[in-house]
């Protein structure tokens, strides 16, 4: 059966486009076993922090809302109301039109932040439920939305948001290179971690793939460039745990998907090893990985 395998590697890259990835055929991220997820069930609050509460947690009543939590009480309340997904989407056209006609772009949590709210990301104090890095031991989850997005993915994302950006050539171009060097942090922290010891999961995110996107959404050679190198990180990564006397599970997860700047509706996921019990929902990965941890068996096939 091979060495013995208790560890799992979970790349979360957001935005990853299914289409994209199977009709360029990006090995690395196609590995041994890939697929699609239905996101209908999602599609009225395709909001990334819940989408990968969802996933880390198997639930969709998870706590998160948003993007940002509010110490108001009475703004938290509003933001509960309007981010509801009988009313989402409708809130969120309203906003889109009063950004219009500002001109500025600039996102609803910067204008109360410059009001004087105090924010901070939604993550792990607002969360209702246990997700897998409670539940299995030895668990490091890097940077992710929903759970523990760094300070400094989060001040980019308040300051530099998306909405401001798009058009701008300048602040563009700032943001791609300020998200960059967020990666690239991401990056060398992973590559310390894999060589070492005493590890069940590393979960990491990257917002890459997402903010350029949005950023070049029509200019699709940028997001292919974007995708090449992202993709010749994992098969970096592939390469230094071929190194190490421990079979790793690697699951490539995204919560969304990517078209013309716009969120689709279905995300990827990939697998190095062929699954016997194959994710068609979000909420299916919580249980494929305790499984996993129970007998890794009963989740993948090895030869």
């Amino acid at each position: 059966m091979g060495a013995l395998m208790s560890r799992l590697l979970i790349l979360g890259l957001d935005a990853l486009e299914y289409n994209i990835v199977t009709r360029f055929r990006f090995r690395t991220f196609l590995q041994n076993d890939y697929g699609k997820i239905d996101l209908a069930p999602y599609k009225n609050k395709l909001i990334t922090p819940w989408l990968w509460s969802i996933i880390i947690s198997g639930r969709v009543n998870t706590g998160i809302t948003h993007f940002v939590a509010y110490e108001s009480r009475l703004i938290r309340f509003i933001a509960k109301i309007a981010t509801h997904p009988a009313f989402y989407k409708k809130i969120e056209g309203l906003v889109e039109k009063i950004r219009k006609k500002r001109g500025n772009g600039a996102g609803t949590a910067y204008m109360l932040h410059r009001k004087g709210i105090k924010i901070r990301p939604m993550g792990k104090q607002d969360l209702k439920v246990k997700t897998i890095f409670e539940t299995i031991p030895n668990s490091i989850p890097i940077c992710i939305p929903g759970y523990n997005l760094w300070r400094s993915q989060f001040h980019l994302d308040l300051y530099l948001p998306l909405t401001k950006c798009i058009g701008n050539r300048k602040m563009t171009e700032k943001r791609l290179r300020l998200q960059w060097l967020v990666e690239k942090k991401k990056k060398r922290i992973l590559e310390r971690l894999l060589v070492k010891p005493g590890w069940d999961i590393i979960m990491v995110h990257f917002y890459i793939t997402d903010v350029v996107g949005h950023l070049y959404w029509n200019k699709p050679i940028m997001l292919l460039e974007t995708y090449k190198i992202v993709s010749r990180w994992v098969k970096h990564w592939k390469e230094i745990l071929e190194q190490q006397p421990e079979e790793t599970w690697i699951l490539i997860v995204s919560d969304h998907g990517m078209k013309n700047g716009i969120h689709t509706d279905h995300a990827f996921w990939s697998s190095n090893f062929p699954l016997r019990i194959k994710p068609r929902k979000l909420t299916d990965y919580f249980p494929l990985i305790m499984k996993f941890y129970k007998d890794p068996n009963m989740v993948i096939k090895r030869s």
